[in-house]
């Protein structure tokens, strides 16, 4: 199951396009509805970080660190970087938000700062945000506090995308591909980790690594295509919820757990993983095992086709999938997976 990897490079560390409605972990575990950077509702419902005091805008792709960096202009250097943005929020009290200026693809050329402030940070790429390595780097984002967000950014080339220490998480429209270990690392210290409405294909090990969490929810998620399995759980866990998710083609599991590990699954499209689609589990009775035809799986064009037998059988959970445009989700009920179908 491919978990060695993942575990070692973890000791080691010390530890487009989604439209949704966020509902983010409040401090206390459960969900608020989506708010803009002052905390006010977003007419569409679509995703937006919530209670932030204030936000950093970063507005260069460089990856410097200049000593003295301001908050607001004028900047140093190329301007205000997402390695800058990041360390000033930690410093400062209350809980930061952080955008773009526009698009932005950054190469960095080590990890991050970890995202440590104790009111939690809340990063969002707008769909139009891509972090990559310049090559070796061992992690792009180690989520340590609780209470912890990141929307809409795209994670890629990265020997791992993103490590979740801190509980009350929340991961919305994510795009993590292409990471030489693994997509996302769950540690056991980690409780109530939200992934929601992301997509995640070609990573060398396990899509999502569960390291002996409790309360991991996978919502209107696509996995596919993964060296690994989708979902391993395999480490302890327990209390993981995989709903309105297509999991298929992935190298080992589609979703393992431990055997009798508490789990539900259910409005899930698992199929074709090669070692087995469900070990350990039962998927429930509103699931299918079927192609859900995506519209080009050579060029990672994963909406659904015309016709997929994934569409409109999703569960009504509170997810706007259709992003900007009105209601939550076309037709009867929500598509299973990342993407609505028009």
């Amino acid at each position: 199951m491919r978990i060695l990897a993942v575990v070692a490079a973890v000791a080691a560390l010390g530890c487009g396009r989604f439209g949704y409605k966020a509902r983010e972990l409040d401090g206390d575990g459960g969900t608020a509805d989506a708010r803009d950077g002052d905390g006010s509702s977003q007419p569409d419902g679509g995703p937006g970080p919530v209670g932030c005091v204030a936000t950093l805008v970063v507005t260069t792709e460089a990856d410097e660190d200049d000593a003295g960096e301001s908050p607001v202009p004028p900047h140093l250097g190329a301007g205000l970087s997402l390695r800058e943005a990041i360390a000033i929020g930690n410093t400062r009290a209350g809980r930061d938000c952080i955008s773009f200026a526009g698009p932005t693809s950054t190469v960095i050329g080590s990890q991050l700062p970890d995202l440590e402030d104790p009111d939690g940070t809340a990063i969002d790429g707008g769909g139009v945000v891509t972090v990559r390595s310049g090559g070796g780097v061992p992690l792009a984002l180690r989520l340590v506090s609780d209470g912890n967000s990141v929307f809409n950014l795209e994670i890629a080339d990265v020997m791992i995308a993103i490590q979740v220490n801190g509980s009350s998480t929340l991961l919305h429209g994510l795009h993590v591909r292409d990471c030489p270990t693994a997509g996302i690392v769950i540690a056991a210290a980690a409780a109530d980790v939200e992934i929601v409405a992301s997509l995640l294909h070609d990573n060398r090990e396990a899509a999502i690594q569960a390291l002996g969490t409790t309360g991991l929810r996978v919502l209107d998620c696509t996995i596919v295509k993964n060296a690994g399995s989708g979902v391993n759980a395999t480490a302890g866990g327990a209390d993981l919820f995989v709903e309105n998710s297509i999991v298929t083609g992935n190298q080992d599991y589609g979703v393992a757990v431990d055997p009798g590990a508490p789990v539900s699954l259910d409005y899930d499209d698992i199929f074709d993983n090669r070692l087995e689609d469900c070990l350990n589990c039962t998927v429930g009775p509103n699931s299918i095992a079927e192609d859900p035809m995506y519209v080009n799986q050579t060029s990672d064009d994963y909406h659904l086709e015309t016709g997929s037998p994934a569409i409109d059988k999703g569960r009504v959970n509170g997810v706007d999938v259709n992003g900007d445009a009105t209601g939550d989700y076309n037709g009867e009920a929500p598509d299973m997976g990342a993407f609505e179908s028009p």
